[in-house]
């Protein structure tokens, strides 16, 4: 089985966005190469690896209770999540909303794409009806 691996996270524009796919491409690959049971060592070697340069540096940034937590890879992968998903810009995330526009897609695909940029802007399901209804 040829696996590729997910190349470094972006540190560019929607930050949450990309971890979230970033981190969902990882644990597949954990699991499609039988990696995922192996110790937390390993698994941690492989994250900080595999996540590049400017993440790592990030990650050498933050600071843990405890020596023994930096060993733990769901501590480690739980201190990342609080990093990145707290770097959600809701502005952007707004203008990335409000600036789609249907194109040669169906309604279905046009629906979907809004659901997705609707996801990070407060009220999703009033934000998608006043999106189709008056824009």
């Amino acid at each position: 089985m040829d696996l590729k691996l997910p190349g470094y996270l972006s540190l560019n524009d929607d930050i949450a966005d990309n971890w979230r796919l970033w981190r969902q491409q990882f644990e597949n690959y954990l699991i499609a190469t039988e990696t995922s049971q192996k110790s937390d060592a390993i698994r941690i070697a492989m994250l900080l690896s595999y996540i590049g340069p400017e993440s790592l540096e990030r990650y050498n940034n933050l600071e843990f209770s405890a020596d023994e937590d930096k060993k733990k890879f769901d501590v480690v992968v739980q201190k990342l999540d609080t990093l990145f998903k707290g770097k959600k810009r809701s502005v952007f995330a707004r203008y990335k909303f409000w600036a789609l526009k249907r194109t040669e897609t169906t309604f279905d695909e046009y629906l979907s794409h809004l659901q997705t940029a609707a996801q990070h802007v407060i009220t999703l399901q009033n934000k998608v009806i006043q999106k189709l209804v008056f824009k």
